[in-house]
């Protein structure tokens, strides 16, 4: 699908970097119709001699090559970013955002042409292929571009197609989502320091108890809940620290963050700081 077409990415972050690596080993484009961005020549040496992509210093020299163009950047960079690349942004470029918090039509009025723009919103598992992606089409995005942004997305883990008032809750949940399991692993295996098992023991168990977890979701097809009444012994030891973290209102906890999640991105969108 995306054989014949030029691909430039604007800002070679973490997951800027997976998405190339993705395109790569997914075989939808080779390296020499690739062109790359980042602040620091180093980092331009780096991606140049493990990848074998093209690069630039330069973001308007990208937008030039390119036909699809990822914007990898921060959402506090967007309006600097497209007023650098418009003067030669055309209706034949794609542009696709994954910068929090900030709209299709936010982008579109910056460029100042009719040009397609789909926001996208990855998440860090993608650099291990098993990133979860939502993104929403622009006005002048057709079906098409959504199907070339799908394959770029879908290469790093799975991608779904949604609207632009529920991108931000996807940042709240999926986009920020990994952040919350991180954070968990690490009360869990400081708890299992503080109870004697050595650090690397504790590491090793906690890290493979939540792989394994996911997976018996995923493959299962059953729902968390039913997993968790299944393993819910009475008067056993699930039981008690389930029931200590309802008394500590701990879903609520849960909810309640991924709002604030939420509401920041709405925040963003609005030209917050």
């Amino acid at each position: 699908m995306l054989t014949h077409q030029r691909l430039g990415i604007i800002g070679a972050g973490n997951m800027g970097e997976a998405l190339l690596r993705g395109v790569l080993h997914g075989g939808l484009m080779g390296a020499d119709r690739i062109l790359v961005s980042a602040k620091t020549p180093e980092r331009l040496a780096d991606l140049n001699q493990r990848l074998k992509v093209r690069t630039t210093q330069s973001n308007l020299t990208v937008a030039e090559f390119a036909d699809i163009v990822i914007l990898g950047i921060k959402p506090q960079t967007m309006n600097d970013i497209l007023t650098e690349i418009r003067p030669v942004l055309t209706q034949n470029h794609l542009l696709v955002s994954i910068a929090a918090g900030i709209t299709t039509q936010h982008i579109e009025q910056m460029c100042g042409v009719d040009v397609p723009v789909i926001r996208v919103m990855p998440n860090t598992p993608a650099l291990v292929g098993e990133g979860a992606s939502a993104y929403c089409r622009g006005r002048f995005a057709t079906a098409e571009h959504a199907l070339a942004t799908h394959a770029i997305l879908d290469v790093v883990g799975i991608a779904v197609e949604t609207t632009e008032d529920r991108m931000n809750p996807v940042t709240a949940v999926s986009g920020t989502g990994p952040a919350y399991i991180f954070y968990t692993l690490e009360a869990m295996i400081q708890a299992a320091q503080d109870l004697g098992l050595d650090p690397d023991m504790a590491r090793l168990l906690v890290k493979q108890t939540v792989l394994g977890a996911a997976r018996l979701v995923m493959d299962s097809g059953e729902e968390p809940d039913v997993l968790r009444a299944r393993v819910t012994s009475k008067g056993g030891t699930t039981q008690a620290a389930i029931e200590y973290l309802e008394s500590h209102g701990y879903k609520k906890l849960v909810q309640d963050a991924i709002l604030a999640a939420c509401r920041r991105a709405d925040a963003l969108n609005r030209g917050g700081s």
